[in-house]
């Protein structure tokens, strides 16, 4: 409520200052004001009442600020399914104001309301039968069930798409194939943030045995593969991590694969559920001493992306020699797989004349990096071309070492293997990889499902401050709900335009912090609060 009073008292300010770009959103920032004002009466309600951290002796909680006091991980999780859920209300706002082409997906917005009004009406049935300290099971079920169904329909939405990285890659194993290259050089130099054959030769190698098989067939199966693998992974996190589907833990996990990065990689043939199962594999086999599996699951997320490598980062700080081992094995074996078959010409060109033309960032408003942020406040326009500027490149090149400085020191500590704290640390080099780096689109986000799921881990071990909560529930709602278009009306270019572009980076941001402040407390024996 604070935080909202202070935001109006700035948004005054900016009335006085600059009230020409500032004016056009007054109904936008009243109402995102009135939102904000209603989460933070659920923040107070949920974690001082309906969850209280009975785990935790009230002897100890005497003197600790109300922010600071732990909450339990279902109050975490109903904030989670509260922020997200009104994100499309603000979508409705926005096209009340005049904002074009931004209301929400019809079968959205239909979720949208049946979870506020079953919701409503499920506690107040149970008001009525007076269980109302159960009500929270009714919310629960609601969240559960709206997950699963609005999963299910932005999963249908991406099959009607036209799958654009997937035909890129089809069409460069094709003319590979054909006896030409995978690779456009020209292209790649023009603007490789284009629709450009830019991966290693592994990764188009899968396509060669189907190129001569009609097309839309192969992206329908490439979508079907997609989405047992996120069934896998899922299925993985439950069962390593030992989730009941009927916990709030559970709930939560559901609630984290309902992601628009996760249908948006389902849509345009993207590969980002495959290194997010990887990652998982990865952690699970740590966790279980398997090394050498662990290192050879980075080695191959390696193969399809780049930025994976930065979890030999990791194995470096924990002295995991094992599992480097098993990444050198798994690269030597793959590449030598590769090599045999597309020939030392395609690696040469990757090597040496593609990945040198592929840095850099862009101002687009996919990439949701510190690049992204930073370019679209400097660039001219907002497109998908790459943008160069002397200050962009200082603050992305030193953010990305300093950032990378910080993760190494916070993995310095040791953590035991199973512990929420050690899966925290692996997951936040994840969150490097697409925060720092200068170019990482929205769907790259598919794999902070892993550092959000730690933080729940976390939150059942040893609880979170009201604070971290209530943070981390905005950072999982900005990077799960909507893409570049749900709140982009490109018909304006100013300030607040330019700044709301961002919204997924903010997540991300958020997540950073949450993170961070979890592997930062010294107190390896919190109480943990009582899971309900």
């Amino acid at each position: 409520m604070g935080l909202a009073l202070a935001v109006a008292v700035l948004l005054c300010i900016g009335l006085v200052v600059n009230h020409q770009d500032i004016a056009p959103y007054t109904m936008r920032l009243a109402g995102l004001l009135c939102m904000g004002a209603l989460y933070g009466l659920a923040v107070h309600l949920l974690s001082s009442h309906a969850a209280p951290p009975v785990g935790v002796p009230a002897e100890q909680r005497d003197g600790v600020p109300l922010w600071a006091v732990p909450t339990t991980t279902l109050a975490v999780v109903l904030l989670m399914g509260l922020a997200h859920w009104l994100m499309p209300l603000y979508q409705v706002l926005m096209s009340a104001d005049g904002a074009r082409n931004v209301s929400p997906y019809l079968p959205t917005l239909l979720v949208t309301l049946a979870v506020f009004g079953v919701g409503s009406v499920g506690v107040g049935m149970a008001w009525d039968m007076q269980r109302g300290q159960r009500w929270y099971q009714v919310v629960l079920a609601v969240l559960a069930v709206a997950a699963v169904v609005h999963l299910g329909i932005i999963i249908q939405f991406a099959l009607t798409r036209s799958g654009p990285d997937f035909w890129i890659l089809f069409k460069g194993a094709r003319e590979w194939f054909r006896g030409g290259s995978m690779y456009d050089l020209v292209a790649v130099e023009t603007n490789h943030f284009g629709h450009v054959f830019k991966v290693p030769p592994f990764y188009g190698l899968l396509f060669v045995p189907f190129v001569q098989q009609d097309g839309l067939m192969i992206l329908f199966w490439h979508r079907m593969l997609n989405i047992a693998l996120l069934g896998a992974a899922a299925l993985l996190l439950f069962r390593s991590f030992g989730v009941s589907l009927f916990s709030a833990l559970g709930v939560g996990l559901l609630l984290l694969f309902n992601m628009r990065p996760v249908a948006d990689t389902i849509a345009y043939g993207q590969i980002d559920i495959m290194l997010l199962l990887l990652l998982i594999v990865a952690l699970v086999a740590m966790r279980r001493n398997w090394l050498l599996l662990a290192g050879a699951a980075v080695a191959l997320a390696t193969m399809f992306k780049l930025y994976p490598v930065l979890i030999l980062g990791f194995f470096v700080i924990k002295r995991q020699w094992r599992a480097l081992v098993g990444f050198a094995a798994a690269m030597l074996a793959i590449n030598g797989l590769a090599l045999a078959i597309v020939g030392w010409r395609e690696h040469f060109t990757y090597l040496f004349e593609v990945v040198p033309r592929i840095g850099g960032g862009t101002a687009w408003v996919e990439n949701q990096t510190i690049n992204g942020f930073v370019s679209r406040l400097l660039a001219p326009g907002i497109i998908a071309e790459k943008f160069d500027h002397p200050l962009v490149s200082i603050i992305t090149y030193g953010g990305f070492l300093l950032a990378l400085a910080g993760v190494g020191w916070l993995s310095l500590r040791p953590q035991p293997r199973t512990g929420a704290r050690f899966a925290l640390q692996f997951s936040l080099f994840a969150v490097l990889m697409v925060l720092a780096v200068p170019a990482a689109w929205m769907h790259y986000q598919t794999i902070t499902i892993l550092p959000m799921f730690a933080v729940l881990l976390y939150s059942m071990e040893h609880g979170l401050p009201r604070w971290r909560a209530a943070l981390f529930a905005v950072a999982y709602a900005l990077i799960a709900y909507g893409n570049q278009w749900s709140f982009y009306d490109s018909a304006m270019r100013d300030v607040l335009t330019v700044l709301g572009t961002s919204y997924k980076f903010y997540g991300l941001v958020l997540l950073t912090v949450v993170v961070v402040a979890c592997l930062r407390d010294a107190d390896e024996d919190t109480p943990r609060p009582r899971a309900h």
